[in-house]
């Protein structure tokens, strides 16, 4: 499973970074960054859809009409 990503904003003055640090370079204020998440991580069947952006349902093959077909 792919890891979520996440930034660290400074709670005074909201700057954003991408690793934790101790002091904000922004403002100079020790201990005010905290974490935010991102984006969550997926599940495979939820990313995984067809052409049209649906889910695609499973058919038998005598379901199917050939007749149609050119």
């Amino acid at each position: 499973m792919a890891k979520a990503k996440s930034a660290f904003v400074c709670t005074d003055c909201g700057s954003e970074y991408t690793k934790w640090q101790g002091q904000c370079t922004d403002c100079g204020v020790w201990n005010t960054l905290s974490e935010i998440r991102l984006s969550t991580a997926t599940q495979r069947g939820e990313r995984l859809v067809g052409y049209s952006g649906t889910a695609s349902e499973v058919q038998t093959l005598s379901s199917i009409d050939l007749s149609s077909l050119p």
